[in-house]
């Protein structure tokens, strides 16, 4: 997983946000399964390239693999979505993540 985390945050910093998306889907067909840090460092990656279709998609996923996201994939994620569409919209997102977050500590 240290390698793959290494790799995708690279492609965060060179702006290569589907290089980074490649990246962790190869780690499914290498059965290497994907921790927080490489979420979020592959929403970051979508963040920088404005992909917010895709940097909800891995938040999602996060969720789904029961683990609960920190604040900054949350934090990119909704950075990635006042980047493409609205202010409104990344505040529904993080209202999202808020009400998950308080669930998961009851």
């Amino acid at each position: 997983e240290i390698a793959f985390n290494a790799a995708i945050s690279a492609c965060e910093k060179g702006k290569q946000w589907k290089m980074a998306l490649e990246i962790f889907g190869m780690m499914a067909q290498v059965a290497v399964k994907p921790g927080k840090i490489t979420y979020s460092s592959a929403i970051a990656a979508c963040e920088r390239g404005c992909a917010w279709v895709q940097a909800i998609a891995l938040l999602d996923a996060l969720v789904l693999s029961r683990t609960l996201p920190e604040a900054i994939c949350a934090g990119s994620a909704a950075s990635a979505v006042t980047k493409a569409v609205s202010r409104e919209a990344a505040l529904e997102l993080l209202q999202r993540m808020l009400q998950l977050w308080l669930s998961d500590s009851e």
